[in-house]
């Protein structure tokens, strides 16, 4: 069976990446210490081999755990849980949150609403027609350089042999 990091290519998006020199190893890395400590001790509680080093990139201490990549699926688990025990709320303010819910939820039935009531208007259109074609209503508007801003509604008439424009009162 193919383990997945050996077809992971690091774009940054995760904290891991297959150790440079041994293929065998898979390298997690963590810039917050209490994370790093609290991934090593759930990898103690699990019996999970690991080497840990600190590494200093520019004005950051990188902590960094090589494991085997036989463990890969076990700690995997083990890092989203470390990560999702740390992480914040990306709107850390509440009125914020349950705001942006109400009005996307405001959005989605204005939404609904104005699609039903389209469909009522396509309905009678197709009701008007007296032909065997399928007719679709469209508001025409005239270009913006015309003096007439008034909406055209028509019935567009689509068969095999022609198109057919029907103005509607």
């Amino acid at each position: 069976m193919e383990n997945p990091i050996d077809k992971t290519i690091d774009l940054g998006l995760v904290n891991y990446i297959r150790h440079p020199e041994n293929a065998d190893y898979v390298v997690f890395r963590f810039v917050d210490e209490n994370r790093a400590n609290h991934f090593e001790e759930t990898l103690n509680d699990q019996t999970i081999w690991f080497e840990r080093e600190q590494d200093q990139i520019k004005t950051r201490t990188v902590h960094l755990f090589a494991i085997h990549k036989n463990d890969y699926k076990k700690v995997t688990q083990i890092n989203f849980l470390t990560e999702a025990q740390f992480r914040t709320p990306m709107i850390p303010t509440k009125g914020l949150r349950y705001g942006l819910i109400i009005v996307t939820l405001t959005l989605i039935v204005i939404s609904i609403i104005g699609f039903c009531k389209n469909q009522r208007l396509l309905d009678e259109a197709n009701r008007n027609l007296n032909t065997e074609n399928r007719g679709v209503p469209l508001n025409v508007l005239k270009p913006a350089k015309s003096l007439i801003t008034k909406s055209i509604n028509a019935i567009i008439l689509i068969s095999k042999e022609n198109i057919n424009i029907k103005l509607l009162k």
